[in-house]
C-alpha cells in the first residue's frame, strides 16, 4: 500500500456520501492486509483496497504500453496499480472466501480470538510477566482478558529477563513470539494468526502448549 499517498491525491475534494457505513468509517480508499483471515497461509504482501472512485484509478494509473493493452471491459488489473509485477494473489483469497463462506470465517476468528484470550489469561495470572497495556491490564482479569482481540503484548517483570525472553520462548521450538518495544522497553507480541490454532486447551494446537512454554520460561524467573 506504498501508493497510498497518492491515492489520497486522486480523492482530494471528494465529498463523502454517508459518515458511517456498516459500522466502519466511510474512506476511500481504505487498504487491508489478506493475510491472515483470507487463509493464514496467503503470502505476507497479499492485501486489497477498497475505493469509491475506481475510475480515478484507472484514467491516472493506466498502463500505456502497447503490448500490455487490454480490452475496456472488465477493468485490467494494471490500471488500479501502482506495481505491475504482482503475483495472481485474488484467486487464493477468493477460494478460501468460496470454501468458507461468511460463516466460516465468523467460526475462525471467534477460535483466533479465544485461543489469544487463553494466552492472555496464562500471561495475567503468572507473576513473572505482566500483561499490556498496563491500563487494560489494571483491571479484574476478565476485562483484562476481553481487552485482546488477537495480539497478546506482555514483558517480563524483571527487566534483565526481560531482556532474553523472547529467545527463550523461541528456544522451546513449541511456539514462536516476536519482539517489539513498548513504552520504551522490550516487549513480547504474541499473534495468534494461524487457522489451525483450536481454541481448546488439548491438542497440539491446544493454547495449552502455550501454557507449557510460559510456566516454563516464567518459572525459571521467579
Amino acid at each position: 500500500m506504498g501508493g497510498g499517498h497518492r491515492l489520497r491525491r486522486l480523492n482530494r475534494g471528494r465529498r463523502p456520501q454517508a459518515a458511517q457505513r456498516r459500522g466502519l468509517p466511510l474512506r476511500s480508499p481504505a487498504p487491508a492486509p489478506a493475510r491472515a483471515l483470507a487463509d493464514a497461509s496467503q503470502p505476507y504482501d497479499c492485501g486489497f483496497f477498497y475505493t469509491r472512485t475506481g475510475e480515478l484509478l484507472q484514467r491516472n494509473l493506466r498502463n500505456a504500453a502497447p503490448y500490455l493493452t487490454a480490452p475496456p471491459s472488465p477493468a485490467s488489473p494494471l490500471d488500479t496499480h501502482l506495481e505491475n509485477s504482482r503475483r495472481f494473489r485474488a484467486l487464493p483469497v477468493y477460494s478460501t472466501l468460496v470454501a468458507y463462506g461468511a460463516q466460516g470465517y465468523r467460526d475462525l476468528v471467534r477460535h483466533l480470538v479465544s485461543h489469544a484470550r487463553e494466552i492472555a489469561r496464562i500471561v495475567y495470572r503468572h507473576p513473572a510477566f505482566e500483561l499490556l497495556p498496563r491500563e487494560a491490564a489494571a483491571g479484574t482479569e476478565d476485562q483484562a482478558v476481553e481487552r485482546v482481540f488477537m495480539v497478546v503484548l506482555f514483558r517480563a517483570r524483571d527487566e534483565a529477563q526481560n531482556q532474553m525472553l523472547r529467545e527463550r520462548i523461541n528456544s522451546s521450538g513449541r511456539m514462536y513470539v516476536s519482539a517489539t518495544v513498548w513504552d520504551g522497553k522490550p516487549a513480547i507480541r504474541c499473534a495468534v494468526g494461524n487457522w489451525r490454532v483450536a481454541s481448546e486447551k488439548t491438542g497440539p494446537a491446544g493454547w495449552g502448549v502455550v501454557e507449557e512454554v510460559l510456566q516454563s520460561v516464567g518459572g525459571g524467573m521467579l
